[in-house]
This record gives structure tokens, sequence and C-alpha cells, in this order.
């Protein structure tokens, strides 16, 4: 979720499971965090939260120009040098890039090395978002420091290594990828030692990537056991128009192009209920047409459809205060992107007990089969969307109060609990999506 977020988090109840009487130490490494941008900061806070609440010690290296809110915030400790995450290696030239690939590795590798070797160990070192440009570095580094600087190594995988074209559920990987698997074959040792622990938030995912390279990858719940909000939300009908929220900044594999068309569409209809449209919506969106795409705000005048259009980043009170503003969750997501990828935002609609509209046959469909509620829609149909829209502003009292029956059990399922078993734990007790 690239949002600027500043969430405040109580702190979570301690971890009760077998490591909870011994502290121990844990250094995570994210190179990109620098702020609020990205799921960076999000991820590593409630990380962060959770392991301190339950009295381990926690060191955060993060970008070297990490801002130093967060440096108060977190502990983090500026410290790479390089992100790929920034696309410093994205030339048009493929040899370019595969040098790329090469030089950040061994960045990695040298960075984290010197880092290791000047420490006193850690029982755990976490990577929570690794790549191809990552993962040929920390196999040296496991082989290097595994069980012994580094007791355990956890990589997090959370990017799909291709896309699902056509409404294929098969993957089709490129040749490019079969670097990726060899590399990831080259880890199965290390795994059946239990040095390295390879990981992604996602079946989908784990699925995809046993049949790229034939290794299994443990599935860990999303880290929002915190989860408090700033104030409980309110009773489900505030006022006579009903709020559908796009939180989140715009994107085309987020689906804003498929939401503005259906906004569009329901402003022209004869007879809609009263909607307002809540978008955040901070960065310049280019339609695959190459024109900038824009709303039609001309055309809501005079109609139950306005639309609040946020351009800005929003820290974590705006934030909340829009969540839980909101009666319903948009979540059109463009299925050959997020058909195995997780939706951080669809996990905050089911623990604040907020209905969504979601794309058929994605990672947010299953999980709202299990732990939310909403509708589906099929991927990138703009009227289906609007009837989709329509239909649950129809049955709005309904779907608010399947919601917020569910609360309960999203909340159980992504727990800090949960995800400490996870992390500390050599096998997953989590049942995601099984």
């Amino acid at each position: 979720m690239v949002v600027a977020l500043q969430k405040s988090r109580s702190r979570s109840a301690a971890f009760t499971g077998p490591q909870a009487s011994a502290p121990r130490k844990l250094l995570i490494c994210e190179e990109a965090l620098k702020g609020h941008t990205g799921h960076w900061y999000e991820y590593n806070r409630a990380v962060c939260e959770m392991n301190r609440a339950d009295g381990h010690h926690v060191s955060l290296l993060a970008h070297r120009d990490v801002q130093s809110s967060l440096v108060d915030e977190l502990g983090a400790e500026p410290f790479f040098e390089h992100t790929n995450w920034d696309q410093i290696y994205n030339y048009p030239q493929a040899w370019r890039r595969y040098l790329g690939v090469l030089r950040h590795n061994r960045r990695v590798y040298r960075e984290i090395d010197k880092y290791l070797r000047q420490s006193d160990g850690f029982d755990c070192v976490f990577a929570p978002t690794v790549v191809i440009h990552h993962l040929i570095g920390w196999l040296f580094l496991a082989r290097k420091h595994g069980g012994r600087k580094a007791k355990r190594i956890v990589l997090f995988i959370r990017n799909s290594a291709t896309t699902y074209e056509n409404g294929s559920s098969e993957p089709v990987f490129k040749r490019s990828m079969q670097l990726l698997a060899w590399v990831l074959r080259q880890y199965q040792p290390l795994i059946d030692r239990g040095v390295v622990q390879l990981a992604t938030d996602s079946h989908r995912l784990a699925e995809e990537y046993k049949r790229l390279a034939g290794v299994e990858l443990v599935v860990f719940p999303h880290p929002c056991g915190t989860w408090p909000l700033d104030r409980p939300r309110g009773p489900s009908r505030r006022s006579d128009r009903i709020v559908m929220a796009s939180l989140g900044p715009a994107r085309l594999e987020k689906g804003i192009e498929v939401l503005v068309r259906a906004i569009e569409l329901l402003a022209r209809r004869p007879a809609v209920p009263r909607l307002h449209f809540v978008i955040q919506w901070n960065q310049p969106v280019v339609s695959p047409d190459g024109n900038l795409l824009e709303l039609d705000e001309d055309l809501l005048h005079g109609t139950p459809v306005s639309c609040d259009l946020i351009a800005r980043s929003l820290d974590g009170h705006e934030y909340n205060s829009l969540l839980l503003d909101s009666d319903v969750l948009l979540l059109p997501y463009l299925r050959q992107a997020y058909f195995a990828r997780i939706s951080g935002v669809a996990v905050e609609a089911m623990l604040a007990g907020i209905p969504m509209i979601y794309t058929d046959d994605t990672w947010v469909a299953d999980i709202a089969h299990q732990y939310g509620t909403g509708l589906g829609f099929e991927n990138e149909d703009a009227v289906q969307l609007a009837n989709a829209i329509c239909d649950v502003a129809a049955g709005i009292e309904q779907f608010d109060v399947d919601a917020r029956r569910r609360m309960s059990a999203a909340k159980s399922h992504f727990s800090a609990q949960n995800f400490q078993r996870s992390l500390w734990e050599n096998e997953s007790r989590c049942n995601v999506e099984r």
C-alpha cells in the first residue's frame, strides 16, 4: 500500500508462544525504508512494535536517507547506500539490467556482511522485501553467516514473478525468470538445515514460486495484529449518502481507470443512490493509450454522485479518519497484477468491519470470503463495477452488519501472535486461504 501512514497503535498483547520467555535478537534489513511511502514503513513498524512488546531486541537497518522521525519512532539505523526500489537499474538495454542485478547483490552482500561481522550476532535476520536483486547476495550471506552470526534468516518474497493475462490462473514465466528459479533452488540445503526460511504472505504466491523453482514458501499473515483505530468506527448510517473510498495512491494496476469509468457511468444513470466517492489521487496517472487519466468532474454536477479527490499524501490520522468514515472500500485491482498479491487496505477494511467491492478471482476475493464481506465483479468491467456499487449501496445495512460480525475472525487471524509464531517458529501455523 503506497500511502503515508503514521497510525497511532496500542501495544500488542504479549506473544504467548514458546519463544515468549526468552528475549531474542532480531535484525530487520529494509533498504527501501526512507519515509512513510510504500508498505515499507507500515509493515516494519508493525513487526518492530510486536517484537519489542514481546521483549525482543530489534535492530532495523534502513536507507541512509531515512527520515529522522523514523529514527526516533522505529529506532531505524541509517545504513543502506542504495535501494533497488529507486529504479537505479532500470536501463533499456537488457545486459545493463542484468549487470544491475549482479551489482546490487554485491552491494547487499558487502554491506550486510560487514555489519554482521562487527555484531554480536542475531537469533533471526529478517529481510521483509526481497527480489532477485537481493537473493544472490543473501545466498552467500546465508552460507557464510547462517547458523552463526545469523542463527536463522527469513527472506520474504511479496512480488509475483509473472502476470496472469487473459483470465489465466496458470503462471507463464519469462525466460529471464530462470535465473530467479536457479537461485531459489540453491537455498534448498539451507532450508533443510533450518538456516533459511523463504516466506511470503499469499498462498497464491507460494504456489507460484513452487511451480517456478520447486521450493516451499511459508505463508505469514499480514502483520496487523497491533491494529487499533484512532477511535471506534461509528454507526453505519451517518448521513443519507453512502461514502465509498479508494485509499492508497491511484495507479493503473489498482484499477483507477476502471473506477473512473464506473463513476462516470453512474453519473449518467437516471436513478442512483446518493454516492460520495473519496479517492486518493496524489500522482499523475497515464492511461494505456498514453493520455493523462482524469475524472470528468463536470459530469457529476447536478447528479446524486459526488467525488472528493485527495491530491496529497496522508498522515496516519487523516488515513484512519477517512477509513473509519467510509461505508465501503473500493478495491478494483487488475487481476493480472493482483491475482496472487495481497492488499493491506483489504486487511484493514476487514479489521475495521467495512464491506468491500473487489475484483473476482484475486487474493482479495479469497480473503474476503473468509474474513470480510462485499461483492466481486469481473476484471476491468466498469459496467459490472457500477452495478456492484449500486447493489452494495442498496443493501448497505446488511453488508455493514455482516462486515462488523466478521471483525473478530479477522482480528484473530491477523494478530501479533499469529505473525510471531510464523516469524519465530520454523514452520507456519497459520491457515490463510486454506
